[in-house]
C-alpha cells in the first residue's frame, strides 16, 4: 500500500486510503449482520476510535490489514446469503492478502473467517458449483504466503521482512516474545541502528 502511495506521488493514497475503506466495509457488514441503524451506530464509534486515526495516519501495516479481514468476513455474508461460490472465492483471496501484509495477523483472521465458514457461530456455508466445499478454497487461497516467501526468499517458510530484520537489525529481532534479543531498543542505552549496506 506505501509504494502504491508513493507511485501514484500521493502518499494518502496508501494507509489513509485502506481507513476509509475500512469504515465502508465496516458499514456493509454490520448491515448484513443486523441492519442499517447498527451499521450507522457503528459507523460513529469506528470514526471516533482513537487508535483507528491512528493507524490510518502511522503509514505501518496494520490498517490495510483489517481492511483485508473485514472485507474477507463481509464477502462470506455475502456468500452466506447468496449461495454464490465467487463471494467465498473473493474471501479466500482476502485472507491470502492479509496473509502477506501481516503473516500472523493474517493466520488469525483466516481461521476466524475458516470458522465461521464451516458453520461455528451458524449454519456451514454451501456455495454452488464449481466451489465444493468453499473451505478448500478458502484454505488455498489463504495460503498465498507461502508462494509469495518462496518466490522472495527462496524458502516457504522464510518471511522476507524477518530476513529484512536480521540482516539490518541482527538476528532473531523481528521475534515475537519478551527475550533480551527479540525486538528493536528504542529506550534508554545504546539505540539498534541499522547497519550500512
Amino acid at each position: 500500500m506505501l509504494a502504491l502511495g508513493f507511485r501514484l506521488r500521493h502518499r494518502l493514497a496508501g494507509e489513509p486510503a485502506a481507513v476509509r475503506v475500512t469504515v465502508l466495509l465496516v458499514y456493509l457488514l454490520v448491515q448484513e449482520l443486523f441492519n442499517r441503524h447498527t451499521a450507522r451506530i457503528s459507523l460513529v464509534l469506528l470514526m471516533l476510535f482513537p487508535m483507528v486515526r491512528f493507524h490510518g495516519m502511522n503509514f505501518m501495516t496494520h490498517t490495510f490489514n483489517l481492511t483485508c479481514t473485514v472485507a474477507a468476513l463481509l464477502l462470506v455474508a455475502w456468500a452466506r446469503r447468496t449461495g454464490r461460490s465467487i463471494w467465498a472465492i473473493l474471501a479466500g483471496g482476502m485472507v491470502g492478502v492479509s496473509s502477506i501484509v501481516r503473516p500472523v495477523d493474517g493466520l488469525i483472521g483466516g481461521i476466524l473467517v475458516g470458522l465461521w465458514v464451516i458453520g461455528v457461530g451458524g449454519r456451514r456455508l454451501r456455495c454452488s458449483a464449481p466451489l465444493r466445499p468453499p473451505e478448500l478454497a478458502l484454505f488455498l487461497l489463504g495460503s498465498a504466503v507461502l508462494p509469495y516467501n518462496q518466490a522472495l526468499t527462496g524458502k516457504p517458510l522464510s518471511f522476507p521482512l524477518t530476513i529484512y530484520m536480521d540482516e539490518h537489525f541482527g538476528p532473531g529481532k523481528n521475534n515475537l516474545g519478551f527475550r533480551s534479543q527479540s525486538g528493536i531498543r528504542l529506550g534508554p542505552g545504546p539505540v539498534s541502528r541499522p547497519q550500512s549496506p
